[in-house]
């Protein structure tokens, strides 16, 4: 049995060297790599970062771009810090800084939310009706 399986070895590896130098000359040159696929030249873009920036600019157009996401940003992580919406907005109606901004604030916040902090989504979405 050893003998059949030690035959059937050398006959498999005897096939495969014939087989790796088959069609193979000296004189063949190889075959070039393919280019490298193209790459894009443009980032992506960040469908709802621009829907964001582009819905706070339609209520303030004057705000930078760069000071909108940060604002949007800092609505989420205040709201992190009270714990819901609710409590946020209760905030910054009793924070005199705020006195007329309010509607603004609201406005920023349901533009923010979905962006930077969907979580609150559904909560912002009961407190809007």
């Amino acid at each position: 049995m050893t003998s059949t399986r030690t035959k059937a070895a050398a006959f498999i590896l005897a096939g495969g060297i014939i087989l790796a130098g088959c069609g193979a000359s000296k004189t063949a040159t190889p075959t070039p790599a393919p280019p490298p696929a193209p790459t894009a030249t443009t980032k992506p873009v960040d469908v709802k970062l621009e829907a964001f920036v582009l819905t706070v600019k339609s209520r303030l157009p004057n705000l930078p771009r760069a000071e909108a996401i940060s604002l949007g940003k800092t609505i989420c992580d205040t709201i992190d810090s009270f714990g819901t919406v609710q409590a946020t907005f209760v905030a910054i109606a009793s924070d005199p800084r705020f006195k007329g901004m309010y509607e603004d604030v609201g406005f920023i916040t349901g533009a923010a939310v979905p962006t930077f902090c969907p979580k609150y989504e559904a909560e912002v979405n009961r407190l809007a009706k």
